[in-house]
């Protein structure tokens, strides 16, 4: 959806950053303003500003003296990391040169039918 303001001249220097991009502050503006009423949530935050990881969504709701909700941290922190963070890391493919992992699902269920074979 495409979204035009108006906004005079002499004003716009004062509700920007400087050097800030107008537009983008308006969306930030929006966005922030219905996360505080909880019409949104931290992910939906995230999607609409384009912030990849909860721990950038954090400094950026710092930035703007705001926090996280109690709900949202929990379930940021039991989750870990995003996909794209985890496949961003040194971890993904770490294995990708191993001939005895061709099918991942077929090696893990060997691995555990290993463990639960074993005394103990």
């Amino acid at each position: 959806m495409r979204l035009t303001l108006t906004v005079p001249d002499e004003l716009l220097a004062a509700i920007t950053r400087a050097g800030g991009d107008p537009g983008r502050a308006a969306l930030e503006a929006l966005a922030l303003e219905a996360y505080r009423e909880r019409r949104i949530d931290a992910c939906q935050l995230r999607t609409v500003l384009g912030i990849s990881s909860n721990a950038e969504l954090g400094d950026f709701l710092r930035s703007h003296q705001m926090e996280m909700r109690e709900v949202e941290i929990g379930a940021a922190s039991s989750s870990g990391s995003t996909l794209g963070d985890l496949a961003g890391s040194e971890f993904a493919g770490i294995w990708g040169d191993r001939a005895d992992i061709a099918d991942s699902v077929s090696f893990a269920r060997r691995l555990r039918d290993e463990a639960w074979q074993q005394p103990g």
